[in-house]
């Protein structure tokens, strides 16, 4: 072979035996010869005298893949130089590096028993152990290895972060630990091993634990969408480290300068990821809170918003005119300059005479217009309207464009009675009561023709 083993480990495992284990030599590495290829272990105890080679202790193991070997009746109390050497029928490949071991003691051969953990805080579990049986700790145990490791997470984990296990050492005096400054209401899987001179023990049966809930930190990706003249849509995303089962969010909303004319707090409770805000002032700046609520409200994510036109929004619509007609209201306008994108459709919005509100008739979606009918069957009668456009496109929506002059819906009566005078004839009343009444002097006549046919049948017989 023209590569040695690589990768030696010896590890006692009684008083007078130990395992020595090694990373095999590839099969290009045995120039073709790998069927008669094995590996021979040479060992003995360290001397300050040297040992003649023929007087060294060997121990040859066949085959090219085996790794490990256990060496078995040693002398106690001794200290041994353990090299592997690869083979075959053509002689012997290059010696590893030699490895020291100290044969008398053994690694534990019993893993803690009886482990138990439970949490006591949003990032820290108490874990809770028995030594192994006494004829299994092979001596004096020096202390314990306790492993764990994040398994499952409420947290939003960085693509780039790697999961990687965790290791706390306690003294062997010790029969629980408490592992702290761990990450809130996330899994974890424990193991425990006792280790005493000689090395480590076999790890205990895993059990997993996860730590409590906690405060959840800020809602993220705050935006504010279709954005109007009185409301808004304002969204986000979950926090990215939840700490907890989310419950709801509540926003928070006011006006960001406080004056006399105007000023007002709002407070909701949510259990999704958005909401639809309809009754703000018209270019009135607002503060937005976000906050999760898991077992009680996280920090905010907070911003700012101005309803009205945005950046990128559209212009006015220009030269609005209001004609009224027996069945309808009547708008005509032309369209002003789109903004960055095209024109995606138009708000119809009235306002009663003595009210401040605008009222939203229809929101068009068909792109652009230059007229609008609005029938009065939309409209309460007897009323004075005012009535405006607002042009939008996928930025936001224009400044309105609102009449001068209100208009006066008819009367019910109207409606009811004068309005059916200009529809068809053939829907108007007195349409149906004549043809009721033909229809009635048909069938009469059709009888009285069936009865003077019958009477004369019967006379001619």
């Amino acid at each position: 072979p023209s590569k040695g083993v690589s990768n030696v480990k010896v590890v006692p495992i009684t008083t007078t035996s130990v395992k020595v284990q090694w990373e095999p030599v590839e099969k290009a590495h045995w120039n073709g010869d790998h069927q008669t290829g094995g590996y021979q272990i040479v060992f003995q105890p360290v001397s300050d005298y040297p040992t003649a080679l023929q007087a060294t202790p060997k121990k040859l193991v066949p085959g090219i893949t085996v790794n490990q070997v256990v060496l078995s009746d040693l002398t106690r109390d001794k200290n041994y130089e353990m090299v592997v050497v690869p083979y075959n029928s053509q002689g012997s490949g290059p010696p590893s590096p030699p490895v020291t071991v100290y044969v008398g003691e053994a690694v534990p051969t019993g893993e803690p028993r009886e482990v138990a953990g439970e949490a006591v805080s949003s990032t820290e579990v108490r874990l809770r152990w028995t030594p192994p049986e006494a004829n299994q700790q092979n001596g004096d145990l020096l202390g314990y290895k306790i492993f764990y490791l994040m398994t499952e997470t409420s947290q939003d984990i960085d693509s780039g972060r790697r999961v990687e296990e965790e290791l706390e050492v306690v003294p062997a005096s010790y029969s629980s630990h408490s592992l702290v400054f761990l990450d809130k209401f996330t899994e974890y899987r424990v193991e425990i091993l006792a280790f005493n001179p000689a090395g480590d023990g076999p790890r205990s049966t895993p059990i997993t634990i996860r730590t409590l809930q906690g405060l959840p930190g800020p809602p993220r990706n705050l935006t504010f969408l279709d954005i109007t003249m009185s409301s808004l849509k304002v969204s986000w995303k979950p926090p990215k480290n939840r700490n907890g089962e989310i419950v709801g969010y509540v926003i928070t909303y006011e006006t960001a300068k406080q004056n006399e004319s105007f000023s007002k707090q709002v407070m909701q409770k949510v259990s999704g990821t958005s909401l639809l805000i309809q009754t703000l002032e018209e270019e009135i700046t607002y503060t937005f809170f976000v906050q999760a609520q898991t077992i009680d409200l996280g920090p905010p994510v907070s911003g700012n918003v101005t309803t009205g036109p945005q950046e990128g929004s559209p212009m006015r619509p220009k030269e609005l005119v209001i004609t009224k007609s027996v069945s309808s209201v009547d708008l005509h306008w032309v369209n002003g300059p789109s903004g960055k994108g095209p024109i995606l459709g138009y708000y119809i919005q009235s306002q009663k005479k003595d009210e401040k509100k605008w009222q939203t008739i229809i929101r068009t979606s068909n792109g652009p217009l230059q007229e609008f009918t609005i029938s009065y069957q939309n409209l309460l009668p007897s009323t004075s309207y005012t009535f405006r456009v607002i042009t939008y496109n996928k930025y936001g929506i224009s400044y309105p464009s609102a009449s001068n002059e209100a208009v006066l819906t008819p009367s019910k009566l109207y409606l009811e009675y004068g309005y059916l005078q200009q529809k068809p004839f053939y829907r108007q009343t007195w349409f149906m009561v004549t043809l009721a009444a033909a229809s009635i002097v048909v069938i009469i006549m059709i009888i009285a023709i069936l009865c003077v046919k019958s009477k004369s049948y019967k006379y001619k017989r």
